[in-house]
């Protein structure tokens, strides 16, 4: 049994499903195809603290989750992705989408920085639901509580392949510094300062008695 008195870094397998049992999020491959999805890895979770987040029914059933053990459980809406609300449909003029005649029913959008998905085409005018795409559906989860991260240099390498550095990130851990190797093709990212600031918290938050962090960059010459 996990206590959330402090906050914890857990790695977690599982498969999400819709009550007609279509695969909705997972973390391995046999159950994978057809779905966009995370890199098919356990996943990382924070429990006690908002920074590796999952839906509140399944964190709280990882709370009480034994290592290795599998589990099923079902989660209502409500701790899932939130009850549905009519008030969230909207009518719009088909040329509020940035390509009308390619858009379908189903589409995910972005609208005004709002994000919501196609649900009625006609004539010119387009219904969109600014509900969750899952929201008033319960959720069913297959899960497997993997690793309990309580090592500063599992954690450090958890938070790094969570933040694109690949499974194996290049870096050093030592007495209370951290120097972390910038990937060259992230610097390409139109919000690396955003993720690197984010990047820098998380660490910070998880591994105890860390004093400061280096970010190095590293460039060669070309041939």
């Amino acid at each position: 049994m996990m206590s959330t008195n402090n906050p914890r870094l857990v790695l977690v397998d599982f498969t999400a499903r819709l009550p007609d049992g279509s695969v909705i999020d997972t973390t391995q491959s046999d159950h994978s195809q057809g779905i966009p999805t995370q890199p098919l890895r356990p996943r990382l979770v924070s429990l006690g603290h908002p920074s590796f987040v999952v839906v509140k029914g399944l964190e709280r059933a990882l709370e009480d989750a034994e290592l290795n053990v599998p589990q099923t459980i079902e989660v209502e809406p409500k701790d899932a992705y939130g009850e549905w609300n009519r008030k969230l449909l909207r009518m719009v003029t088909a040329r509020k989408l940035e390509d009308p005649e390619k858009s379908a029913v189903g589409d995910e959008i972005k609208i005004n920085g709002r994000t919501g998905f196609i649900k009625f085409m006609s004539s010119g005018r387009v219904q969109v639901d600014y509900n969750h795409r899952y929201a008033g559906k319960k959720i069913r989860y297959d899960f497997t509580v993997t690793d309990l991260l309580d090592a500063d240099k599992a954690k450090v390498e958890a938070i790094l392949e969570e933040a694109g550095f690949g499974d194996e990130p290049n870096y050093q851990l030592d007495e209370g510094s951290l120097e972390i190797s910038i990937p060259n093709d992230m610097l390409k990212d139109e919000k690396f300062q955003n993720r690197i600031f984010q990047l820098h918290m998380n660490i910070f938050r998880f591994v105890s008695d860390l004093k400061d962090i280096r970010f190095t960059i590293e460039f060669t010459a070309p041939a």
